[in-house]
């Protein structure tokens, strides 16, 4: 077990300030924008849509954000299993959040946004670079773009949403839904400007 937040600052938008949603076993802060996670198998974030399952027991460190703000990542990650995933998650509550990140669906890597309001919708595409996706989310009353990049500079807008709730929290999710070893995953540059955060 690794709780490891070694001297990491501890900023007003520090993931030291972060709080766990359902805490993986093994995980460690690299520096006050850098966190290294295993995801546990069995794990996932989805509500009803096709199998009718509601699984709310993936990994979220989550900072909160009151208004309008800007949150980023860079994520890389030792998929391996189908659905293996990991990105940038804003949660609502239960029933209404957005997750953006990588996930593994029939061998290939894809970008893939999920909105959910009582039940989940998803969307993807082919990741443009698997090795290392960038995932920025904006919110600005109650609209919130996700675009995606595959440097960090140049970044694609993938899809809007109408997102309401307020307060909510941002931050770095993953996600091991099948059965099996789970997988190691490492942010960087994680990054929130909220000028309302609370």
């Amino acid at each position: 077990m690794s709780h490891d937040t070694g001297s990491a600052p501890t900023g007003p938008h520090s993931l030291a300030q972060a709080i766990w949603l359902n805490e993986p076993r093994s995980w460690r802060l690299l520096d006050e924008n850098g966190l290294a996670v295993t995801a546990e198998p069995g794990t996932d974030f989805w509500r009803v849509t096709h199998s009718g399952a509601i699984n709310h027991n993936g990994h979220f460190l989550g900072l909160p954000v009151q208004g309008d703000f800007t949150a980023s990542l860079a994520v890389r990650g030792e998929y391996c299993a189908e659905y293996d995933q990991a990105g940038l998650m804003l949660l609502g509550d239960e029933t209404t959040w957005l997750k953006t990140g990588v996930e593994m669906v029939g061998n290939e890597h894809r970008a893939s946004v999920v909105v959910t309001r009582d039940s989940s919708d998803w969307s993807f595409m082919k990741a443009p670079n698997p090795a290392e996706m960038w995932f920025h989310v904006t919110r600005h009353g109650d609209t919130v773009e996700v675009a995606i990049s595959s440097d960090g500079n140049v970044y694609t807008p993938v899809r809007q949403c109408t997102f309401r709730p307020r307060p909510a929290q941002v931050g770095p999710y993953c996600c091991s839904p099948m059965d099996g070893a789970g997988f190691a995953v490492t942010f960087s540059h994680v990054e929130l400007s909220a000028p309302s955060a609370s």
